[in-house]
């Protein structure tokens, strides 16, 4: 047999390739049992007759080649997220991912001269400030298929039969899970403009886009702030981290009816592309749903803003139903799934924003130096008006005066060493939108 472009296998493999890999990994005893040659049809033919009459054997092998093509070699023809590219590959151990942000190091004035009061301050430690955010396994499905063993003895008529039969059968396993992956992912995208009661995203006003003209005013908005994203900024993230990133590891979210009249070329241009590659950083979404999305425009995106990872697949069978003569698989797809705060996320929103007029910061009147527990401080940035909405509710946390022995991350969380000296501190929480709009709060450390 000569086709090598068969539905189930990557170019250049052919089922006998396949064939006569699974069969050496079979056991001793199956090999005695059952010869493997599968040269021809007629070889495979007479493969899966001595096969399906040995049924230990039968379900060992059909275990084996299903797990072979589903989780190694098949190039399925199925449904494919358009948001694949947000996916990081494996997370081999554990149940938890570690997201971290290390701000950078701030520089000091040189001396040349070693300071009289404290010479030895060349063994003074400077720890880094950073940040940090925690994602646990929070997928977790499986899909179940039945295969009936008269199917089966048609698949091993001929070569084609088996690739229509296992590509079928991949499909089927297959696009339940990519159509959860982009649903999920979807719902990872609107559940960010709604986290307790805030909306993480950056949003930038355009006008709502119906025709080119107002397509125009999109184009220019993202355009102003793509060339903004190379320089360090505080804005565009939630957590208010000093971050920065290439234009070209930005991707553009919009629906397929906006596509349609945007000035690509223009586009292209901002983000440093030509229009070809420019494509690939367009992604089409049927739309934007839930209570903060509907007047989204389009979403721009840091490649790593979603965090996709899985850590556990794999298809399991039951063995055969003596009954019904049937077969039960289980594709297993387990995994994380979130957002993160430190990377820019910005939404283009019909609608309008006001400045912020207040920042309220809550938590503890009192911390205790030494136990090293962080204790959390939350600020929220208001408006002049009720009702009125704000472009972000970032805030930069910083500690008056920055003493030696205490100190504070983007995530509101404080820390007071026990060799800290004074019996209060006092925080402050600004604005990223305006470094005028502050609210500080006296601490008493006990």
């Amino acid at each position: 047999m000569s086709d090598n472009t068969l539905d189930g296998l990557q170019s250049g493999t052919t089922w006998q390739d396949v064939m006569k890999s699974v069969y050496a990994e079979m056991s001793g005893e199956f090999q005695s049992r059952i010869e493997g040659l599968f040269d021809t049809d007629a070889d495979l033919s007479a493969f899966g007759n001595a096969l399906l009459q040995y049924k230990p054997g039968a379900n060992e092998f059909l275990y084996s080649l299903i797990n072979h093509i589903g989780l190694v070699n098949v190039n399925y023809r199925s449904f494919e997220s358009p948001l694949k590219m947000f996916k990081k590959g494996w997370m081999e151990f554990g149940d938890t991912i570690e997201d971290v942000y290390i701000e950078p190091i701030k520089g000091m004035l040189y001396e040349s001269e070693v300071p009289n009061d404290n010479p030895g301050d060349v063994w003074q430690t400077f720890k880094p400030d950073q940040d940090v955010v925690f994602y646990k396994i929070n997928r977790e499905c499986v899909y179940p298929l039945t295969v009936n063993e008269r199917v089966l003895r048609r698949a091993f008529m001929s070569y084609r039969e088996l690739d229509k039969f296992m590509s079928g059968l991949m499909r089927q396993l297959t696009n339940g899970d990519e159509l959860d992956d982009f649903t999920l992912t979807m719902k990872l995208l609107s559940n960010y403009s709604d986290v307790n009661g805030q909306n993480l995203y950056f949003q930038v006003p355009v006008t709502a886009v119906t025709d080119e003209t107002s397509a125009k005013t999109l184009v220019k908005a993202v355009r102003s702030v793509v060339k903004g994203l190379r320089f360090p900024t505080r804005l565009y993230n939630a957590k208010g981290v000093l971050n920065w990133a290439r234009p070209e590891d930005m991707y553009l979210l919009v629906t397929p009816e906006i596509n349609a009249i945007l000035d690509v070329d223009v586009l292209a241009k901002a983000f440093n592309m030509d229009k070809t590659e420019f494509m690939g950083n367009v992604i089409e979404v049927p739309g934007f749903s839930g209570d903060n999305m509907e007047n989204v425009q389009a979403l721009l995106v840091d490649k790593e803003f979603i965090q996709d990872y899985d850590t556990y697949r794999d298809i399991l069978s039951t063995g055969v139903n003596a009954r019904h003569l049937t077969t039960n698989y289980y594709y297993h797809h387990q995994g994380i799934m979130a957002c993160s705060p430190f990377y820019h996320a910005i939404a283009f929103v019909a609608d309008t924003f006001a400045d912020p007029a207040s920042v309220t910061i809550t938590g503890p009147a009192s911390v205790t130096k030494g136990s090293g527990e962080a204790v959390t401080y939350t600020a929220l940035v208001g408006v002049a008006n009720i009702g009125d909405k704000i472009q972000s509710q970032a805030v930069v946390w910083e500690i008056v005066g920055a003493p030696q022995y205490a100190s504070i991350n983007q995530n509101g969380n404080l820390v007071v060493g026990a060799k800290f000296s004074g019996a209060s501190l006092q925080i402050k929480a600004t604005s990223v939108l305006k470094d005028d709009v502050v609210a500080t709060k006296t601490i008493t450390v006990a």
